[in-house]
């Protein structure tokens, strides 16, 4: 009642994309164990969006209203291609082998869009597009990445054990470059030359066994991450490099051949990917505006589960208890500066979830069979940002099932349905939402198309 301001914001967007893949290889049986393969991979993408957003700005102390509408004509082009060469060795048997690859793959992302930015004296005028000022807005961005993935990966059973020991290093490189004028005049503060390159090189080692009603499986993992960030118009470089260690173990008790009891525990990282790392700023709305964060680290979760599990010819249930430990969680943080609200993401803090959750499949009759899960988990997140303290407890649910039946002779139907619960957020709440989908398939022409 006591706001001088009240902004109401409508967004709408239309999307076409168009898209396009050929994909081909072959297998090179050197012996019955020996075997090479090389696969290729060309994708040619096309999409033209036209999103529009809507402000009407309420003043009730002066009885005023402002009303601008920002509409863009935006286009892009997207081409890739892929090549994959890897080798299969098997030494007598399928479960020892010995596994290599090596995957490299380009894209290009041309995109470039037209934009009015308009203001209207009236609620008329802006229904009949007849604007009292308009700003004319051009933006091109041009991004070219280069991906390397090279793994390997020996397996060995022998008796009741099993070794596996391998290594993987992947290298992404990427530039975007984006051009943005305001009627023929370069805006400097959206213009910009960006480099982007990641390298992660990890080894890892699991010894697993049985041994009686209990199997067991203990592992290693280190991991050596390079990041290299360069903002080249304003001379910006942010650059990380950080060696973690990563153990797992597994410990499996059966108490009968159809009931066992799990426990487990696992160090995992997730790394923020590039959009959360690039510096520049979106365009599409100047009243929120994002951008990434060079400076943002790795989240580190230690994850605790015991869990129990129970087969039957029919169908099968597990239920896990879990704790989750989690540093330099991630939270995008909103500063609003007069009309215009600045979000990024940012390292915020500590957060512990405890939870349960419930998987579960089962046949009802042969033409209809129903699997799905429930998680339900308390979060704590403990931060602090701009100079305060934050702490949320929240309680959330996250639901799947999906149903699938046959009708006989007309076709099979699948019914998926999600649930999101509602969730307390450091600065601010979000309500719960579910979707569902629905897909038919039916085989015809004597089963030789579908």
């Amino acid at each position: 009642d006591d706001a001088t301001q009240i902004t109401e914001q409508f967004s709408y967007r239309n999307r076409n994309r168009k898209g396009h893949n050929i994909r081909g290889g072959f297998d090179y049986y050197i012996t019955d164990d020996d075997i090479l393969t090389f696969s290729a991979m060309y994708r040619q993408s096309k999409g033209h969006n036209t999103p529009s957003v809507t402000y009407v700005d309420n003043f009730p102390f002066q009885g005023l209203q402002n009303f601008s509408r920002r509409t863009e004509n935006w286009f892009n082009d997207r081409p890739m291609m892929e090549y994959t060469l890897s080798y299969d060795k098997y030494f007598g048997t399928k479960d020892n082998s010995l596994k290599a690859s090596v995957r490299y793959f380009t894209n290009s992302d041309t995109e470039w869009s037209d934009i009015i930015d308009a203001e209207f004296l009236t609620q008329e005028d802006m229904d009949l597009n007849i604007p009292s000022f308009s700003l004319n807005q051009y933006t091109h961005a041009q991004e070219n990445q280069h991906n390397i993935q090279a793994t390997v990966d020996f397996v060995h059973h022998y008796g009741l054990s099993v070794v596996e020991f391998g290594g993987k290093y992947t290298n992404q490189i990427i530039n975007n470059k984006l051009l943005v004028t305001e009627n023929d005049v370069l805006l400097p503060d959206y213009t910009h030359d960006f480099d982007y390159n990641q390298q992660v090189a990890a080894l890892y080692a699991i010894y697993g066994r049985e041994f009686g009603r209990f199997s067991g499986q203990i592992g290693l993992r280190s991991e050596f991450t390079l990041i290299d960030t360069y903002l080249k118009d304003k001379e910006e470089r942010n650059d990380q490099k950080y060696l973690n260690f990563f153990p797992t173990g597994h410990l499996n008790y059966s108490l009968t051949e159809v009931d066992q009891i799990q426990a487990s525990y696992a160090r995992r990282i997730r790394r923020p990917w590039y959009h959360q790392m690039a510096p520049f700023h979106s365009f599409n709305d100047d009243r929120n505006i994002r951008t990434g964060n060079p400076a943002l680290k790795p989240t580190f979760t230690d994850s605790y589960e015991i869990s129990y599990l129970r087969f039957w010819d029919k169908g099968n249930i597990n239920f896990t208890a879990y704790y989750r430990h989690s540093t330099d969680v991630t939270r995008h943080f909103t500063t609003v500066i007069g009309d215009v609200s600045y979000s990024r993401p940012e390292n915020f803090g500590i957060s512990d979830d405890y939870g349960l959750e419930l998987v579960g499949s089962l046949d009802i009759v042969k033409w209809f069979n129903i699997n799905g899960s429930i998680n339900f988990f308390k979060s704590n997140t403990v931060g602090d940002w701009n100079g305060r303290h934050y702490v949320t407890d929240s309680y959330n649910t996250f639901a799947r099932l999906v149903a699938k039946f046959r009708l006989k002779k007309v076709c099979d139907f699948q019914i998926t349905g999600r649930y999101m619960g509602p969730r307390e957020e450091p600065l601010g709440y979000r309500d719960a939402n579910y979707w569902c989908d629905f897909a038919a398939s039916k085989d015809v022409f004597n089963k030789n198309a579908t």
